[in-house]
């Protein structure tokens, strides 16, 4: 069944080790039940246990736009000073169940790092 969009959310991820979304640091925007767009902060642990927490990495000036059907995250971070590389990952997900995010499908990649 399709979802329109007001039942999507986007996902912005910094994975601090590695590839993949488990085990990242994730701000996934999403509209609330009230109809207003918010950005909340998660701790990906797995595919299966995602736990919405402060970051390890510091954020600040977080924000979310929602126009003409389109959905968009800004923030800053501070990458660790010894990072040689950041991985980052995005990704989409057709629902909400009661305020939190479900699970996205895994048949076509939507992320790059």
């Amino acid at each position: 069944m399709p979802h329109s969009s007001s039942d999507r959310w986007i996902a912005w991820a910094i994975h601090p080790t590695g590839t993949g979304m488990a085990r990242t640091q994730s701000l996934i925007a999403f509209k609330d039940s009230k109809g207003s767009v918010i950005v909340k902060t998660y701790n990906i642990i797995s595919y299966s246990f995602v736990v919405e927490s402060k970051l390890f990495l510091d954020v600040w000036e977080t924000k979310v736009e929602f126009s003409d059907g389109v959905m968009r995250i800004f923030v800053k971070v501070k990458v660790l000073k010894k990072a040689k590389l950041v991985n980052h990952i995005w990704q989409v997900g057709a629902s909400i169940t009661d305020g939190h995010p479900d699970k996205h499908e895994f048949k076509v990649a939507k992320g790059g790092y």
